[in-house]
């Protein structure tokens, strides 16, 4: 059994870790591959107390526009509507979409210390920038 899970996997930044209210994640192009499983974290969370703060997933055709929200039928797993300090969050998209991004949505004054990375899996070729050491 080939335990190597750095050939078929390629890591990518789509939300920087930083304090964020309402935020919208970097373009990941999925292009080469056919999976992405999405990974977000949470650290502190800072303000209004049960205001709505959430994770949300969106894809588009083009990078820089276009983007909507993820359908359910899209994702394995959930989206959490409210977060939780602490936690590591994990989807996977299973939809069509060239690009897909990460959004962090906040009501009220609220503000969440988040990340977040797509793993662009199954890759059928290698991207560009993308070498493993031997």
């Amino acid at each position: 059994m080939n335990r190597d899970g750095t050939s078929d996997v390629n890591v990518v930044e789509s939300l920087r870790p930083a304090l964020h209210d309402a935020t919208d994640g970097q373009a990941v192009d999925l292009q080469g591959c056919d999976g992405a499983l999405i990974a977000c974290t949470t650290g502190a969370i800072d303000g209004t107390a049960n205001a709505a703060t959430l994770i949300k997933i969106q894809e588009s055709d083009a990078s820089g526009s276009g983007y909507d929200d993820v359908a359910d039928a899209d994702l394995i797993g959930t989206e959490p509507t409210t977060l939780t300090a602490n936690t590591i969050y994990q989807l996977a998209y299973i939809g069509s979409k060239r690009y897909i991004r990460i959004v962090i949505a906040s009501g009220g004054a609220t503000s969440v210390a988040a990340s977040g990375v797509v793993a662009r899996r199954f890759l059928a070729q290698e991207p560009a920038g993308f070498s493993v050491a031997s």
